[in-house]
């Protein structure tokens, strides 16, 4: 894991002790990134500017901000929604993230559901942010990012593999997704 995806770390002790993500675009040769976004900073405007490249067909949209709306979404909700889906022919599912954030003053609103959604529509969640209001700068929430969709194992079986950020404290989740449900089989290394 930490050997394909993390270059030396400009910060810390080294390499040993965290890492730099190499290219979070970089995924197994035969994932397809169906939607995806990205933000950059605008200093100018001291906000994030964020794009959606490529589009969720309507019913996942709708499935997604169903989950967000169990979270507490608001329907009018001010915000923006972004999506990432990923798939993978040899997984059998789609994996996607619904993203939801609202800039307040020094605050920011967010929400986020992370999902495995199988050929047949069910959805199977495995990671959520609740609503939740927070510092902008400090936020004390941790939300993930979908990093690639790969055989971790050797064993021929994919398993979803996420980056999670909990403000200064970022690392790699593996998740065996099988019969339904989702576990977590490795978080070991800090970024």
């Amino acid at each position: 894991m930490k050997k394909h995806y993390c270059g030396e770390s400009p910060a810390g002790n080294g390499p040993d002790d965290s890492c730099d993500l190499r290219d979070r675009n970089k995924r197994s040769a035969d994932v397809k990134v169906i939607a995806d976004y990205n933000c950059e900073w605008n200093a100018t405007k001291e906000a994030a500017e964020c794009t959606q490249h490529g589009q969720v067909t309507p019913e996942l949209r709708n499935t997604l901000v169903h989950e967000l709306r169990q979270l507490g979404l608001p329907a009018k909700a001010p915000g923006e929604t972004y999506f990432t889906v990923l798939q993978s022919d040899r997984a059998g599912w789609s994996l996607a993230q619904a993203y939801y954030s609202h800039r307040i003053g020094s605050d920011i609103e967010l929400c986020e559901v992370v999902a495995v959604i199988d050929q047949n529509g069910h959805v199977i969640v495995l990671r959520k942010l609740p609503l939740k209001k927070t510092d902008v700068d400090v936020p004390i929430v941790t939300d993930w990012s979908l990093l690639d969709i790969a055989d971790t194992r050797g064993n021929g079986q994919v398993d979803v593999i996420l980056v999670a950020d909990a403000y200064e404290d970022h690392w790699f989740e593996v998740i065996s997704v099988q019969n339904g449900s989702g576990k977590t089989i490795f978080w070991p290394w800090l970024l």
